[in-house]
């Protein structure tokens, strides 16, 4: 069985260490991960280790410097992530580390829009399956009681 042990070091991060965390900053990133075959008898897997992404608000200035030399690195179908692989035996009692070093640019975004958006922003959805949202027995938009409700909602909130 592998026991694994990872700690991930920076210097610093998201202007923890600096005063203004609004402009784009630069950070060096380590990984170091130690396995370790706690059995009494040989254990051979793959270690798989995912590769830092260039993302909004992430440029990677300087490529993973990986040890030990990788095996291979592939690129998964769906999301089209890159990972690290390493095919190892550990006999009992044997440890062995793995090595991630990349340094990445990280800038500010802003995830809200720009705009305000109000409820009459929003035009009312005509739909060829308009008769499964008309009045009936249990939805009754037109119930003075949830005209009132409806009203006392408008009218405390006008934005999404």
């Amino acid at each position: 069985m592998f026991v694994f042990n990872l700690l991930g070091r920076l210097k610093s991060f998201l202007g923890l260490n600096r005063n203004d965390s609004q402009k784009k900053q630069i950070f060096n990133f380590s990984w170091d991960i130690e396995i370790f075959n706690d059995s009494s008898e040989s254990a051979n897997g793959e270690f798989f280790l995912p590769l830092p992404l260039e993302i909004p608000g992430q440029k990677i200035i300087q490529k993973s410097i990986l040890t030990p030399i990788v095996d291979k690195i592939n690129t998964e179908e769906t999301h089209h992530n890159s990972y690290a692989v390493w095919n190892i035996t550990l006999r009992p009692g044997e440890k062995k580390s793995f090595l991630c070093q990349f340094q990445a640019e990280i800038s500010p975004i802003n995830l809200l829009p720009a705009k305000k958006f109000l409820l009459n922003d929003y035009a009312p959805v005509k739909s060829e399956n308009e008769i499964w949202l008309s009045a009936n027995r249990f939805l009754q938009p037109e119930n003075p009681e949830i005209k009132k409700i409806e009203k006392n909602i408008a009218r405390a909130k006008k934005d999404v």
